[in-house]
């Protein structure tokens, strides 16, 4: 069975892309894993999310030169880039992209900007040009959530605080000092980095917007019906909630994570002031401290502010 291609979809107009991009995309076999409509968002999500392509309108930055810085910071996976008719005098400078697989002019067929995609990408990986099977090319399924979990908010399954962690409860926030300081991800990586040591984690996403359930991988179809429900949704040991923290959905986790975006909520949690993207090795150290041998069963940090500067 082939393996599909996991890929985030950037652009200035998210909706748009929603209606025209992913519908397509998905029926050409692709997973699309998000759709975001900023720079900031996009260097967030290839962050955290293990996507194998990245498909930019490059018009998601005001110039050029802007596209290009960011096309740069996306490391070494594959990119596709649609230009904007007035920057086709630039194609040379971004064909010069060594990561870059395609790249097209505004305005597109999207439905042929996947066949196109299909050919040029590893034979196997996508659906193939040409295919006569109607079923996997117009029911194709919404990104796979295999480990994901929905339940009303406040209902799971599991007992409190694990006897493992001698009952000790994390609770740990973010909010940035500016827009763009990085709170999603430094939220998202901590949720992590507490999953990964065992603990059972409550990731809140106080603005609920839904870019920690995106950055996750969750589809984007999942995360509107989320919104709507009110439920959270379980994946890799972390819980997400869209909206503010409490005590009543907080109670039965080992750790709590919130995402405050640009407010420091009232929730009782240490909340830490960001003002620029913080590292894994930041992120780690902080997560470590938290949960050291050491820690008592109230942890308090105090007035805490992490600045990374250049």
């Amino acid at each position: 069975m082939p393996v599909p291609i996991r890929l985030l979809l950037a652009g200035p107009d998210e909706r748009a892309l929603a209606r025209s991009a992913y519908p397509a995309l998905t029926a050409a076999g692709f997973q699309v894993l998000a759709i975001v409509d900023s720079p900031t968002k996009l260097r967030d999500a290839a962050a955290v999310a293990d996507v194998d392509l990245i498909i930019v309108e490059a018009q998601l930055t005001p110039s050029p030169e802007d596209a290009l810085a960011l096309l740069g910071d996306l490391g070494d996976v594959a990119l596709a880039v649609v230009l904007p008719p007035a920057w086709a005098p630039e194609r040379e400078r971004f064909s010069g992209l060594p990561s870059l697989v395609a790249g097209f002019t505004a305005p597109v067929s999207w439905p042929n900007v996947a066949v196109e995609l299909a050919n040029r990408l590893p034979q196997g990986e996508a659906a193939e040009e040409g295919d006569d099977d109607e079923s996997q090319r117009t029911n194709v399924p919404s990104p796979p959530v295999a480990r994901v979990e929905a339940r009303p908010a406040g209902q799971e399954s599991t007992p409190a605080a694990s006897a493992a962690h001698g009952g000790r409860s994390v609770r740990l926030a973010f909010y940035g000092t500016r827009g763009g300081a990085g709170t999603s991800t430094a939220a998202l990586r901590a949720a992590q980095a507490l999953a990964a040591s065992g603990r059972r984690v409550a990731l809140f996403d106080s603005r609920v917007r839904g870019d920690l359930h995106l950055m996750s991988g969750i589809a984007p179809e999942l995360v509107n019906q989320l919104r709507e429900t009110g439920h959270s949704v379980t994946q890799n040991g972390v819980t997400l909630h869209l909206g503010p923290p409490s005590e009543e959905l907080a109670r039965g986790f080992d750790a709590t994570v919130v995402d405050g975006g640009r407010e420091q909520g009232g929730f009782n949690a240490d909340w830490i002031p960001v003002n620029k993207h913080l590292s894994e090795q930041h992120i780690a150290h902080l997560v470590g401290a938290m949960t050291s041998p050491g820690s008592t069963d109230s942890l308090t940090l105090g007035p805490l502010s992490i600045e990374v500067r250049d």
